[in-house]
C-alpha cells in the first residue's frame, strides 16, 4: 500500500511520548481550530493522564475524543454504506442469546454430547452460563483466529488437536449464520474494507479525524492492526508504543527484512527480535515483542519509524543516579550490569516488604508514604500511583487505614480507589442484585437486615437507623431465621417440617404480641399462647408504625420471591423488573442516579435478546445472572487522577508516570494471575503471536510498572502466614526481580504482625518508623507487659471518689471479684472492651448447644418442669430444634430434672436493703428455712466463682437482718443427685466486719488494679486452708494457682482466658505477694467457715 501513512513512535519514557502526541495535535490544530482530533486509549486512566498533561502546556485540554478501539471501529464501519449493518454486529450479548437460542436445536446430534451431557438437566442458568463462555470464546476467534471464522463460513474444518471441540464448534457456528444470515460480523466487514478499500474510504473519509493517534497500548489484536493499516490510506496513523529499549529503530528496517525472507509463521521464539541481555526484559517483555512483530508482520510495506530523543530537553547525557534510574537504564539500553545494581546503605529508591495479611500491606504502604512526605516536602499526593492485582480484596483494607483519619491529623492522606465493580461501590446496585436472587434464595434474616442496611431501600419503608437495630433485637427475640412462610421453608427444606422459624410465624408473634397482655414464660401454669402463637410483649407505643414498615418490607420481598417462582419472556422479566425497583427504592433523584447502570443493564439485555429474536420464556435465575454479569463489569467514572493518592487495579496498558509508583498484594498465588481457561478453547494449542495471555499480560504490566517509576518503586505481598509466622514466596514474576540485585536481603524488609510493635519505635528502626501516636501508646502498653517490670510504665492511681453514699447491687459486687481487671477498666479507666456481639443467626436450631441447654435446665430448678405450652414456646423462639427433636431434648431434660426438683431447698426472695460504711448494697438474694440460710443453685459443676458467690449472698443476709445465716449452693454432680456446699452460720457483727473488708478492696478495684482470681484464689487457698490443706506449703499452694487456676487447660478456661486480664498484666501470671495476702484476707475466712459432710 504505497500511499499509506502509518508511523510507529516508540520511546522509553511515556512523558516523551505524550509530548509527541501533544505536538501533532497541536498541528492539527493550527491546520482546523474547530476539528476534533482522536486519541484511541484503553481505559480511562490513560485518558485522564492525557487530558491532564495537554491542560498543563496549553491551559485547557478540549476538542479531543479518546475512544476504545471497539467503539471507533463501529463508528467508521458505520460510515461506509456498503457495511452500515454493521451496527448490529454478531458478537458480545447478541452473540450470547443467539447461542442460547441455538442450543436445545443441536444436542440431540452426536457431535453436540459433550454440551449435552453438561445440560442434561436442562437448567436455564448452565444453558445460559454455558451460552455467554462460548460467545466469549467466539469473540475471541473473530479478533485473534479471523480466519478461522472465514474457513468454517466456507464450510471447512480448522486444523487442531482437539477435533471433537472443533466439530462441535464449527457447526454451532454455521448454525447460527443460518439462524442469521443477513447479520454480520466484523471479520466480514474487514474483508469487504479490504476488498474495496479505495471506494469505501473514500465514502468514510469526511467522517474520519485529521490523524488517529493509538496511545498507551502495548498491545493490539492483528485484526485491529490490519484496520488502522487500512485506514493509514486516507488518514494519518500513529501509534506510540513504550518500548521498553531505547535505539531500536536504527535497527528496524534489516530487523523486517530478516523476517520477511526467513517468513517467520506462528512459532515466534523468546529471542528472536533483540539479543536479550536483560534477564527482565526476557521474563517479562514477550507481549511487547510480540507486538513489534505483528506491526511488521501485517502487510509487506515500508513504515515510517520516528524515533524520539532520550531527553530532548535535556542535551547532557543522562546518567542514572538511584537503584531505580539504574535499573530501568539497564532495561532501557539491553544490559545486565550485577555491580551497578548493589544496593547502597542511603537508597530506598526501591523498596520491597512481606507483610502477614493484606491489612498489614496497607498499613505499611500508608506509613511508608508519611516517610515521603515527610523527605519530600513538594510531593504532591496525585503524583502516587498504587496498583493493585485484586482491588475488591484490598478495598476493605484501604479504607479501613487510609479512611480512618480525618483531615486535621497528621496522618491524613488523600485517596482514592479506582475499579470497582459497580455493586462493590453502590450498595443500591448490591441491593438490586439481591432482589433479582430471590428465586433460590432462603431469605434469612441477614439477607433482610442487609437489605435494610441500604438507606434508600430502608427509607422508602420509613425505616431509620434506630429503627432498624430495635429490628433486629426483635429478630433475635422471636427467633426468626429464614423462609416467608411454611410454602417456602418447606420447599427449601424438601420435607414437611415446621416453620416456627418463618417470618410469617414471626411476624404474627410480633404483631400479636401488641395487641396480648404481657405473660410470663417461667409461669408453667400461665396461658402462654393463643391460638398455638407466642405473643412478643415488647413491642408497644411507636414501635407498632415500625413493625408495620417491617411487615410492608417483607411483604414486598415475597411479592417478588412469587412472581420469580414463573418463568416469563425476556421483555416481561425487565417490565417486572423495573416495577420492583419502584416499589423498592426512594423515588428521588439521587437513588435514580445511583441507579442508572441498572437501568442501562436492563436495556443493553433488552436490545441483545430482541436482536438475537429470543422469544422462549427464560427463569428468574437466568434473567438475574445476566444483570449481575453485566453490573459486576461496570466501573463507576471519575476519581483517577484526582488529586489524591489512586488505588487502581493493575490493568494492561496502564503505564502511567508517576513519581512514586506502588503495587500491593503481588503475592505467589494471585499474581500472576490465573483466570480459568475452557478446555475446549482451540487456541491454547494452537498458539500465535499476540495472542492474549493473563501470565503475559501481567509480566508485561509489571514491566511498565517497573519503567514508569520516577523517583521511587514500592512492592509489597503477604509473605507470613498469619497462624504460624511461616513465610511465603511472593510472586515468581516479583521473586526474579529480586534476583536481579546481588544484595537482595537489603531490599527486602520483614514487617512485624502489628503496627505497634516495638521495633517499629527502637532506635534501630531505620525505615521501620511510625507516625501514629495511637501506635506508640499501644506499643508501650505491650513493653508493660514485659517480664521486666522495672521499665514497665505504672497505670496512674485514679484520685478517690468523695465519700459519698454510693449504691451498688449485690450483683454488681459478685461481678467485680468475678473479674476484676474488667471492672476496673470500666469504672477505673472509663473505658469499654470491645467485645462484639455475634451476627444475628440465620439457622435453626439443629441440636442443644451447650449454653441453650445450660439456661433451659437452670429455668427447670428454678420454676420447675416445663409444661407443653412452655415447650411449644420455645420451639417458637427457636430456642431448641424443630419438631420431633426439640420435643424429644426437652422431655429428656424434663425426666432427668424431675427427681432432682424435689431436692431444691424451698427458698423466697429477700430484698436487700444494707448500707456498710458509705456503700448501700442492694439486690435480691434467695432465703430459706425461716429466712436463716441463703440458698444458690446451678446446673452445673461447682466452681470458683460459685464459692464466692454464695459467701457474699451469706455474708449480706446476716448483715442485713441482724441474724446469724448459713449458706448452701445445691449443684448438678451429674449423679442424679443435688450435690450441696455448705457454709457454717456467721454470726451479724463477724458478717459486717469480713464485709467491710470485702468493699474496702471493691473501692480499691474501682481505682487500681487488684490481682483477684476466683480461680486462681480458691487453688491457693484450697492447697493452704481446706481440711487436707497444708498451711505451711505456700510454694505448693502458688504452684496448684497457676497450674490449676491460672492456666487454662485443654477442657477448662483458667483465668488466663480472659482479656480484661491480659489487657491489664500481660502473658505474665501476677500471681504475686499482693495475690497472696489478698486470697489470705478474702478466702481464709470461707474455708474457715466451710461445713464437712
Amino acid at each position: 500500500m504505497a500511499n499509506a501513512h502509518f508511523y510507529l513512535h516508540h520511546h522509553p519514557r511515556q512523558e516523551s511520548l505524550a509530548d509527541l502526541l501533544i505536538d501533532k495535535l497541536g498541528q492539527e490544530g493550527k491546520k482546523n481550530p474547530f476539528a476534533r482530533s482522536t486519541v484511541l486509549i484503553q481505559n480511562r486512566g490513560m485518558a485522564t493522564w492525557l487530558r491532564q498533561r495537554i491542560a498543563a502546556k496549553h491551559g485547557i485540554c478540549m476538542q479531543l475524543d479518546f475512544p476504545l478501539p471497539d467503539k471507533f471501529l463501529r463508528e467508521t464501519l458505520s460510515h461506509i454504506p456498503e457495511l452500515s449493518s454493521t451496527a448490529d454486529l454478531l458478537e458480545g450479548d447478541r452473540l450470547l442469546w443467539l447461542i442460547y437460542r441455538a442450543l436445545p436445536d443441536l444436542l440431540d446430534k452426536a457431535e453436540f454430547a459433550p454440551l449435552a451431557h453438561y445440560l442434561e438437566d436442562k437448567s436455564d442458568l448452565k444453558r445460559y452460563q454455558l451460552s455467554d463462555r462460548i460467545a466469549r470464546l467466539f469473540d475471541k476467534y473473530l479478533i485473534y483466529r479471523p480466519f478461522w471464522i472465514q474457513a468454517w463460513e466456507n464450510g471447512e474444518s480448522v486444523a487442531t488437536d482437539d477435533k471433537t471441540s472443533e466439530t462441535w464448534q464449527r457447526l454451532l457456528w454455521q448454525h447460527l449464520r443460518q439462524l442469521q444470515p443477513d447479520s454480520q460480523h466484523w471479520v466480514q466487514a474487514l474483508i469487504q474494507l479490504s476488498e474495496n478499500s479505495t471506494t469505501a474510504l473514500a465514502a468514510c473519509k469526511d467522517h474520519l479525524p485529521p490523524a488517529i493517534h493509538v496511545f498507551g497500548m502495548s498491545n493490539l489484536a492483528p485484526s485491529y492492526i490490519n484496520f488502522l493499516y487500512l485506514l493509514s490510506e486516507v488518514v494519518e496513523v500513529n501509534i506510540y508504543w513504550l518500548n521498553p529499549v531505547d535505539g531500536y529503530t536504527g535497527e528496524s528496517q534489516s530487523k523486517r527484512q530478516w523476517m520477511m525472507e526467513k517468513e517467520i509463521g506462528s512459532e515466534l521464539q523468546d529471542d528472536w527480535l533483540f539479543d536479550l541481555q536483560n534477564p527482565l526484559l526476557a521474563s517479562y517483555g514477550r507481549m511487547g515483542r510480540e507486538f513489534l512483530y505483528s506491526l511488521h508482520s501485517g502487510e509487506k510495506a515500508e513504515y515510517e519509524l520516528q524515533q524520539v530523543d532520550f531527553n530532548p530537553s535535556h542535551p547532557v547525557p543522562y546518567e542514572p543516579q538511584s537503584l531505580l534510574q539504574r535499573l530501568q537504564d539497564q532495561i532501557y539500553q539491553n544490559i545486565y550490569d550485577e555491580d551497578q545494581l548493589a544496593v547502597a546503605a542511603d537508597d530506598d529508591s526501591i523498596d520491597i516488604r512481606s507483610c502477614h495479611t493484606p491489612l498489614r500491606e496497607v498499613e505499611t504502604l500508608h506509613t511508608y508514604l508519611l516517610d515521603q512526605f515527610e523527605k519530600h516536602p513538594e510531593l504532591d499526593a496525585s503524583e502516587i500511583l498504587v496498583l493493585c492485582p485484586q482491588i475488591e480484596k484490598y478495598s476493605p483494607a484501604i479504607e479501613a487505614v487510609f479512611g480512618s483519619y480525618d483531615y486535621s491529623n497528621p496522618c491524613f492522606l488523600p485517596y482514592h480507589i479506582s475499579d470497582r465493580s459497580a455493586p462493590a461501590v453502590e450498595p443500591c446496585i448490591q441491593a438490586v442484585i439481591q432482589l433479582l436472587q430471590l428465586q433460590n434464595s432462603r431469605f434469612t434474616s441477614r439477607d433482610a437486615l442487609s437489605l435494610l442496611a441500604v438507606p434508600s431501600l430502608a427509607e422508602n419503608f420509613n425505616i431509620k437507623e434506630d429503627g432498624l437495630k430495635e429490628i433486629q433485637q426483635w429478630i433475635e427475640n422471636v427467633g426468626i431465621r429464614w423462609g416467608f412462610d411454611r410454602q417456602h421453608v418447606q420447599m427449601i427444606a424438601q420435607q414437611k417440617i415446621s416453620a416456627d422459624w418463618s417470618w410469617q410465624a414471626g411476624l404474627e408473634r410480633l404483631m400479636l404480641g401488641y395487641a396480648m397482655p404481657e405473660n410470663s414464660l417461667s409461669d408453667p401454669d400461665a396461658e402462654l399462647l393463643w391460638h398455638d402463637t407466642l405473643p412478643y410483649d415488647q413491642v408497644e407505643g411507636q414501635s407498632a408504625e415500625l413493625l408495620g414498615s417491617l411487615c410492608d418490607f417483607v411483604q414486598l420481598m415475597h411479592k417478588i420471591w412469587q412472581a420469580q417462582q414463573e418463568k416469563r419472556t425476556v421483555a416481561e422479566w425487565i417490565e417486572i423488573a423495573h416495577s420492583w425497583i419502584t416499589d423498592a427504592f426512594r423515588a428521588d433523584a439521587d437513588t435514580q442516579q445511583r441507579l442508572i447502570p441498572v437501568n442501562q443493564a436492563l436495556d443493553k439485555l433488552a436490545e441483545a435478546s430482541q436482536a438475537a429474536q429470543i422469544d422462549e420464556n427464560i427463569e428468574a435465575a437466568t434473567f438475574a445472572q445476566y444483570i449481575s454479569d453485566h453490573l459486576a463489569n461496570e466501573s463507576p467514572e471519575g476519581g483517577f487522577l484526582n488529586g489524591s493518592v489512586t488505588f487502581c487495579e493493575l490493568k494492561p496498558m496502564r503505564a502511567i508516570p508517576s513519581k512514586i509508583v506502588c503495587m500491593i498484594g503481588i503475592n505467589h498465588d494471585s499474581y500472576p494471575r490465573r483466570p480459568g481457561e475452557l478446555q475446549f478453547d482451540l487456541t491454547i494449542k494452537n498458539r500465535r503471536p499476540c495472542d492474549r495471555s493473563s501470565r503475559d499480560d501481567d509480566s508485561y504490566l509489571f514491566l511498565e510498572a517497573i519503567l514508569s517509576a520516577r523517583n521511587s518503586l514500592y512492592i509489597s505481598y503477604t509473605g507470613a502466614s498469619i497462624k504460624d509466622g511461616k513465610e511465603r514466596p511472593p510472586s515468581t514474576l516479583l521473586q526474579s526481580f529480586i534476583d536481579q540485585f546481588p544484595t537482595a536481603d537489603q531490599l527486602c524488609t520483614r514487617e512485624a504482625l502489628h503496627g505497634f510493635d516495638p521495633l517499629y519505635f527502637s532506635s534501630a528502626a531505620n525505615r521501620r518508623q511510625q507516625y501514629d501516636a495511637s501506635l506508640l501508646a499501644a506499643s508501650r502498653e505491650l513493653l508493660s507487659q514485659q517480664p521486666d517490670q522495672s521499665s514497665r510504665p505504672k497505670i496512674p492511681r485514679i484520685p478517690d471518689d468523695e465519700q459519698t453514699v454510693r449504691e451498688i447491687g449485690i450483683h454488681e459486687l459478685v461481678s467485680a471479684f468475678d473479674d476484676s481487671s474488667r471492672h476496673f477498666i470500666r469504672h477505673g479507666l472509663q473505658a469499654y472492651l470491645a467485645y462484639q456481639s455475634p451476627p444475628v443467626s440465620e439457622h435453626e436450631p439443629y441440636a442443644m448447644d451447650g449454653l441453650s441447654s445450660y439456661q433451659i435446665k437452670d429455668r427447670v430448678l428454678q420454676d420447675g418442669l416445663f409444661s407443653s405450652q412452655q415447650i411449644r414456646a420455645h420451639h417458637q423462639l427457636s430456642h431448641i430444634p424443630a419438631d420431633i427433636l426439640g420435643d424429644v431434648a426437652m422431655e429428656k431434660i424434663n425426666r432427668s430434672y424431675a427427681p432432682l426438683i424435689d431436692q431444691v431447698i424451698p427458698s423466697s426472695p429477700y430484698e436487700l436493703d444494707l448500707t456498710i460504711q458509705h456503700i448501700r448494697i442492694t439486690g435480691q438474694i434467695q432465703l430459706a428455712n425461716d429466712g436463716e440460710l441463703a440458698v444458690t443453685c446451678r446446673p452445673a459443676k461447682v466452681k470458683a466463682k460459685d464459692w464466692m458467690k454464695l459467701w457474699l449472698h451469706t455474708l449480706v443476709a446476716s448483715a442485713a437482718t441482724k441474724k446469724a445465716h448459713g449458706g448452701s449452693h445445691q449443684f448438678d454432680s451429674k449423679k442424679g443427685q443435688l450435690e450441696v456446699l455448705n457454709f457454717d452460720y456467721v454470726q451479724p457483727k463477724e458478717a459486717e466486719e469480713i464485709l467491710t473488708q470485702w468493699l474496702n478492696i471493691y473501692e480499691k478495684m474501682n481505682h487500681q488494679p487488684v490481682p483477684h482470681f476466683p480461680n486462681s484464689c480458691y487453688e491457693y487457698a484450697s492447697a493452704l486452708y481446706a481440711p487436707k490443706g497444708e498451711p505451711d506449703n505456700k510454694e505448693a499452694a502458688l504452684r496448684a494457682a497457676l497450674t490449676t487456676g491460672w492456666k487454662s487447660g485443654s477442657h477448662s478456661y483458667g483465668d488466663d482466658s480472659k482479656d480484661s486480664h491480659f489487657i491489664i498484666y500481660g502473658t505474665e501470671p501476677p500471681l504475686n505477694d499482693e495475690f497472696e495476702s489478698l486470697t489470705e484476707l478474702l478466702w481464709k475466712p470461707m474455708f474457715d467457715h466451710l461445713m464437712q459432710d
